[in-house]
């Protein structure tokens, strides 16, 4: 007698694998026509660093805003100009727009916020407020300070 298996993936297996296509596509190709440009973003003791990848994108193409704890940045990476008469053989540079957007603790000083453009990096450096900042609490005992 033969015996029949049948690969009937776990549910686990099948959210797993619905997630990374999920991650790959996005990352790739964005979602609604846009682009993902590549972004870290580091907490240091007086500050948070954003830096954004957006080579081929003109500084005056980027709008940055903050508002209630989210910094969205937002631009255009012009279409490419091709002739009629052009053949393209390969073409994988996305294009449009794009918007990231990163949630910040409300402890962030948004008056002091500044960015600025380098050979296709933007870097926004936004301070944390003076409340928010950790620091080391001397502990008193028996009237004397350590």
């Amino acid at each position: 007698m033969m015996t029949v298996r049948t690969l009937v993936p776990t549910l686990d297996r099948v959210l797993s694998m619905n997630r990374e296509l999920d991650r790959v596509f996005t990352r790739n190709f964005g979602s609604a026509g846009t682009w993902l440009p590549a972004m870290d973003v580091v907490e240091r003791a007086d500050a948070f660093i954003v830096t954004l990848d957006v080579p081929g994108v003109s500084h005056d193409a980027i709008d940055l805003t903050f508002d209630q704890g989210a910094l969205t940045i937002r631009g255009t990476r012009a279409s490419a100009e091709y002739g009629d008469q052009d053949k393209i053989y390969v073409a994988e540079r996305t294009l449009g727009e794009f918007e990231r957007v990163v949630r910040l603790p409300e402890t962030v000083d948004s008056e002091r916020i500044q960015a600025s453009f380098d050979r296709g990096v933007v870097t926004i450096h936004i301070p944390k407020a003076a409340t928010a900042r950790a620091r080391k609490i001397a502990i008193s005992a028996n009237g004397h300070q350590n």
